[in-house]
């Protein structure tokens, strides 16, 4: 599979102890999501309790979904990739956000198949 490409983003730790650490509501006109996170640096994992209200429709229902994360670092990542014949031709960190002290929340991987 010689040329095939893996592009992919990872969270930097930054990224979790930045934002996954409270509780946040979003209210809109025909729905109100609820996200509970929580970060534990010892383990490395994330978790985001997400609960869906949907109130526009015929009728109302509430979803709920959990999200786990980890954190690795590039190192691990880097390691990772080549221990499954991916060589990495590009990784930079970036900040998807529109505010620019949260810093770089985000690592862009672009690897390419040997």
């Amino acid at each position: 599979m010689d040329g095939g490409w893996f592009i992919f983003d990872t969270s930097t730790e930054r990224c979790f102890t930045s934002l996954w650490t409270r509780s946040e509501t979003f209210q809109e006109r025909e729905f109100t999501i609820v996200l509970d996170t929580a970060y534990d640096r010892a383990s490395r994992c994330a978790r985001c309790d997400v609960t869906l209200h949907v109130t526009g429709g015929a009728a109302p229902q509430t979803l709920h979904e959990t999200v786990t994360e980890k954190f690795y670092t590039t190192a691990e990542v880097s390691g990772l990739l080549a221990e499954a014949s991916f060589a990495v031709r590009e990784c930079e960190d970036f900040n998807f956000t529109s505010n620019p002290a949260v810093g770089k929340l985000k690592t862009w991987w672009v690897a390419e198949a040997r």
